[in-house]
């Protein structure tokens, strides 16, 4: 399935546990400030070892975990030249 968003503040919940097995998050980000750290997915509840995607410091950082414990949490873009503000990516983790 997918989830649509109109370009502002909004969120999806799924109920805790329903995200298991391989799954894909997709996005198209356009971050408007570099600072701090800007939540674009994750599935963190009800423990803090689920997954989330975020833009931080002009890169894209992916935590993944298990549900008990992290796999990674460096899992990463290769550089952080994505400090262009006011410009469109597509991120894709798989």
């Amino acid at each position: 399935g997918s989830i649509g968003f109109g370009g502002s503040s909004y969120a999806c919940h799924t109920p805790a546990g329903s995200l298991t097995g391989t799954f894909t998050v997709e996005a198209w980000v356009n971050p408007a400030t570099s600072s701090g750290a800007l939540g674009i997915a994750g599935s963190r509840t009800p423990t803090d070892f689920g997954f989330s995607l975020k833009y931080q410091a002009g890169q894209f950082r992916g935590q993944i975990g298990n549900g008990t414990s992290w796999i990674t949490t460096a899992a990463n873009t290769s550089s952080s030249n994505y400090t262009i503000l006011n410009a469109w990516y597509h991120v894709v983790y798989v």
